[in-house]
Parts: C-alpha cells; sequence; structure tokens
C-alpha cells in the first residue's frame, strides 16, 4: 500500500473520529441536547421580539411547528433522563422531592412576573404591552388571579404550564416505575383529544384574555413523549 493511501486513510480517520460525538467526553451532560435547547431559546426570542428581521424568515414557527414545541419536548427528556438517574442515585422519595421544589420555585416565579405586570397596568398604563393594553382588574383581583393561574399573558404563561407538568411528574415517574407506560400515554393523547373536541375545557380562564396561550391539556402531549423518551432512553 502506497504511502498516499495511508494518509488518506488516516485523515478519513482523523476526521471521521473529529465529527464523532463522544458523550463520555463531557461527562453527565450531553452537549448535543444543550445544542437543541439552545437553538429553540434562540428561536423564540428572535420570534417575540417587537421588530421584525430578516432571521424571522428563518426562526418563524411554519404550518403547525414552532421553536416552542421543541423546547418542551426537550424539557420532558432531559427531566425523564435526569430523574431516573437520580432516583438510582438517591432514592424515589429524594427524587421527587427535588421536583417538587423545583415546581414551588417556578410557581413563586410565574406568580411574581405575573403579579408585577398586572400592578404596572394601575399605576403605569401603557408600560406592559403587549403583554397587558389595560389592567385586568383591581389590585386584589390581580393577585389573586396571579396565584390561582387566572393571569396569562400571551407567551409568558409558559411558566404556568411548566408548573402543572412538575407537579403531575411524581405521578408519571410513579407509573413508569411499575412499567404502566401505556396507561401513560392513554391519560396524555385523551387530554390531547378533549382539548381538541372540547376547547380549554381543562384550562383555567384568564380574566386578561379568552384562554391561555399554552394550554396544559395540548401542550402536555409534547412534555410527557419527552418524558418517555428520556426515561427510556438508554433502554
Amino acid at each position: 500500500m502506497s504511502e498516499t493511501t495511508i494518509n488518506t486513510q488516516t485523515t478519513t480517520n482523523s476526521l471521521g473520529w473529529r465529527w464523532r460525538y463522544d458523550p463520555s467526553v463531557e461527562g453527565k451532560r450531553d452537549l448535543r441536547l444543550d445544542f437543541l435547547r439552545g437553538i429553540a431559546i434562540c428561536f423564540m426570542s428572535v420570534n417575540h421580539l417587537e421588530s421584525h428581521s430578516y432571521f424571522n424568515s428563518l426562526t418563524q414557527g411554519h404550518i403547525y411547528a414552532s421553536a416552542a414545541e421543541g423546547f418542551v419536548f426537550l424539557s420532558g427528556f432531559v427531566l425523564g433522563m435526569v430523574t431516573l438517574g437520580r432516583i438510582h442515585k438517591v432514592g424515589w422519595t429524594d427524587s421527587m422531592k427535588k421536583l417538587l421544589e423545583r415546581s414551588w420555585i417556578l410557581y413563586r416565579a410565574s406568580f411574581v412576573i405575573m403579579a408585577v405586570l398586572g400592578l404596572l397596568t394601575i399605576v403605569a398604563p401603557g408600560w406592559t404591552r403587549p403583554c397587558f393594553d389595560t389592567a385586568p382588574g383591581s389590585w386584589w383581583q390581580i393577585l389573586l388571579a396571579a396565584a390561582t393561574f387566572h393571569l396569562a399573558p400571551p407567551v409568558i404563561d409558559i411558566l404556568q404550564l411548566y408548573v402543572l407538568c412538575f407537579v403531575a411528574s411524581p405521578g408519571i415517574f410513579w407509573l413508569l416505575r411499575k412499567g404502566l407506560w401505556l396507561p401513560v400515554l392513554a391519560i396524555s393523547w385523551s387530554l390531547w383529544g378533549l382539548q381538541q373536541t372540547h376547547p380549554y375545557a381543562f384550562s383555567f380562564n384568564p380574566i386578561d384574555r379568552d384562554h391561555p396561550y399554552f394550554a396544559f391539556a395540548s401542550w402536555q402531549l409534547l412534555y410527557v413523549h419527552g418524558l418517555l423518551a428520556g426515561y427510556y432512553r438508554s433502554q
């Protein structure tokens, strides 16, 4: 075999190794998932800027899909994968406690953001557009609505979706622990189907608009499928 042929094969093998992702190199993190989530966040950020640009033609959702769907699915995927590892490491109880603690943190963040935006409509009308055009109610109605998920400015109500998904997750993991993945999918698809036939029947009725943007009955389908994919990834 000639020296040129050997050098060519060596170069090809070197390039193949260089472009092949090895999860063991980065330890616990899978940079492929971080990369995909980063793209989704970038696209969502561009899409929700008030001024349009040439980037919108690339990042804007087309037909029935957008970056938000991918982000919700990946969130479930990562949670399923990470929580399974945590269960093996620290046990079921501590893992579920950690999950509920995260949902409590998200709930408080949601309440603060919703309450501040809602109260600003009273003291500084016009500053909260496009979230709110006018005050959705009196100060006590705004606080009560923020605490009970009845305040849903567009896009920001994704925090409420994640709170509900995280609260439901311990029950999902319990069923998966028993090997009951089929009932999980049946319940998830049933909720999605009811949303299609009876829109927003399982949603909170916001005081500031007709219905929430991120309806739990619809968006949980992506989250649940991602969670199952992450949970059973090693299998």
